[in-house]
């Protein structure tokens, strides 16, 4: 009723797979498609076009160092990377309107980091967002006057909004 017979005889053969040669090439253009993609990358951490300092005009303290990188990703050119002294924490803010009067309107995201690597986005928590107005209509060679509003907080996976006030603030070379 069963066979019981388990010994085979099987003969070793080669087959050629017809598909071989096309995984081969493939896997050759997605190794140049990476390559290129490495290659065209910008370097990390970019290198900042200029540093400032953000002082508050009345008393001259300087409260953050200011990074302004080029970039093409937006119509202003630039971005800025706002380290706050004295904190693990850093704003990074970027351009999204010019006002009638000719200032610069800026949204800007607040995250703590990790002090051992403040480079590395992985250790990036989000804790606030707001604004930067730059009064571009009194700004001088060496520093440009402006206001800062923080306008919402995180709270878990949601930002907030919050009451804040406008504080006074200068960019200086």
């Amino acid at each position: 009723m069963f066979n019981t017979n388990l010994s085979t005889n099987h003969s070793t053969r080669t087959i050629s797979h017809p598909f071989k040669s096309l995984r081969r090439g493939v896997a050759m253009v997605a190794a140049i498609v990476m390559l290129v993609t490495v290659l065209a990358m910008p370097a990390y951490p970019q290198t900042p076009a200029a540093t400032l300092r953000m002082i508050d005009p009345q008393s001259g303290y300087q409260y953050a160092t200011v990074e302004i990188f080029s970039t093409a990703s937006n119509a202003f050119g630039f971005w800025a990377r706002v380290w706050m002294n004295g904190t693990t924490k850093l704003r990074t803010a970027v351009p999204f309107k010019t006002n009638s009067d000719g200032s610069i309107a800026m949204w800007f995201i607040e995250y703590s980091y990790y002090q051992g690597a403040p480079l590395d986005t992985h250790y990036w928590t989000e804790t606030y967002s707001g604004q930067v107005l730059l009064t571009m209509a009194t700004a001088t060679a060496t520093s440009i006057d402006g206001f800062m509003i923080i306008t919402a907080q995180m709270v878990g996976y949601q930002r907030v909004a919050i009451t804040d006030q406008w504080r006074a603030i200068r960019l200086t070379a």
